[in-house]
């Protein structure tokens, strides 16, 4: 019988030896958006940059595309030929909606509920759609989710599990209402485009907004900075004890008159929701769950804030009024790897990333769309090529598939990804 040396040696020799046939897994992303919004190239409501973005993720992503409405049809971007499904529903398409075939959901909604919408009545995403998302996710699925300002999205994120806490779906202004809420709107565009007036299409401009990292500080016994997976850059550290540490983060997004805020949930901040129990579309269960570690429930903490100090803007010919200043919750992430597994699931809940709007994606904000601006970024011999902001908002998209990936598809068999 070999000795304790003869078996770590083995055991080592074993897992290297395995290692040379596994390696990450490519994720299977399916991307869902509905309304005015697609994946054209040449519209300003067109996804197409995000998508070019998400293939250069190594190793490149398999990624699917639908519309909930549009019919079945072909886009090409960036070289690549992508079959858009359409009318797209998630209870009965064709590849089932399960881990078993995606690893990730990315929702960007723009369609609304009914005007009297609100958590439990009827919304554009039907029970069982409602039913298999919730499933995906507590199975282990990673979902993205976004909308805009107003309801905005909420046809399709504002009754699920957990991102309905995550973000307001509802009731953030758009500055048109003529009443004294028109200063409420979420305003990030801080400085004036050409002729140093506000406009619409300032978005569109090469001046991003600034955002700000919430970084988790610990004592022990001097501070220690801790920068969210989601917003480090390439080469920066994760840990910081001084101030040379921050000069990499993600620091910038697009900027947009009117967006959505997200929220913290918490035994701080609201309380009540976290302790809430999940109960409709057929499903049961703690909305967020008991933490791994026994003590507590895992819920959302905001990743990142951004701050609306719009002045008055121009919006199709309407002024709207300066808003009242505030910090607001830019990017919420909830972080199911670090609860307790659901009954019967084959490993513990997946994450959820929430953001604002997206105008932080959409190719108007990010190349220009038809604007005549160039978003950020400039032309470069007929193409279009991000500049500095353009490239940390890219690399910020890699690290949400990073981010999202299932605790059970980490690594996988080199031969079946060979196959597949």
């Amino acid at each position: 019988m070999p000795g304790l040396l003869d078996q770590i040696v083995l055991h080592d020799f074993l897992v290297q030896d395995l290692e040379l046939f596994t390696q990450p897994c490519r994720q299977r992303i399916l991307i869902v958006t509905d309304g005015l919004l697609n994946f054209s190239p040449t519209d300003g409501f067109g996804l197409s940059r995000v998508v070019a973005a998400l293939r250069t993720y190594s190793p490149q992503p398999i990624i699917t595309l639908a519309h909930r409405n549009a019919a079945n049809h072909n886009v090409t971007i960036a070289g690549v030929v992508f079959a858009v499904i359409g009318n797209f529903n998630f209870a009965s398409a064709a590849v089932t909606v399960s881990t078993a075939n995606y690893d990730q959901v990315w929702l960007f909604g723009f369609k609304s509920g009914p005007s009297t919408s609100g958590p439990g009545n009827v919304h554009p995403l039907t029970g069982p759609e409602i039913n298999r998302l919730g499933t995906f996710m507590n199975h282990g699925g990673g979902v993205f989710a976004t909308g805009d300002h107003a309801n905005l999205g909420q046809g399709m994120g504002g009754e699920l599990p957990r991102i309905r806490r995550m973000r307001e779906w509802l009731s953030v202004p758009m500055g048109t209402e003529g009443n004294a809420s028109a200063r409420d709107r979420i305003d990030t565009v801080v400085d004036p485009g050409p002729g140093g007036l506000y406009e619409f299409d300032d978005q569109a401009d090469s001046i991003p907004q600034r955002i700000y990292p919430n970084y988790r500080v610990t004592w022990t016994p001097t501070w220690t900075a801790t920068i969210h997976p989601l917003l480090k850059m390439p080469g920066a550290p994760v840990n910081r004890t001084n101030a040379s540490g921050f000069t990499n983060d993600m620091d910038v997004l697009p900027d947009h008159p009117h967006e959505s805020i997200c929220r913290e949930v918490s035994a701080a901040v609201n309380a009540p929701q976290l302790a809430a129990t999940y109960n409709a579309h057929g499903l049961n269960f703690q909305e967020f769950p008991n933490a791994a570690s026994g003590t507590g429930r895992i819920g959302s903490e905001i990743v990142a804030f951004g701050v609306s100090g719009g002045r008055s803007v121009n919006n199709s010919g309407v002024w709207k009024p300066p808003v009242n200043p505030r910090m607001f919750g830019l990017i919420s992430a909830f972080d199911g790897h670090a609860a307790q597994a659901y009954p019967s699931a084959p490993t513990r809940p997946g994450r959820i990333v929430c953001d604002s709007t997206w105008h932080h994606y959409v190719n108007v904000n990010i190349d220009g769309g038809q604007t005549g601006r160039t978003g950020l970024g400039a032309i470069v011999a007929g193409n279009w090529i991000p500049n500095a902001a353009g490239q940390k908002v890219f690399q910020y998209y890699r690290n949400i598939i990073a981010y999202l990936i299932p605790l059970n598809r980490r690594n996988c068999w080199l031969f079946i990804d060979l196959l597949a």
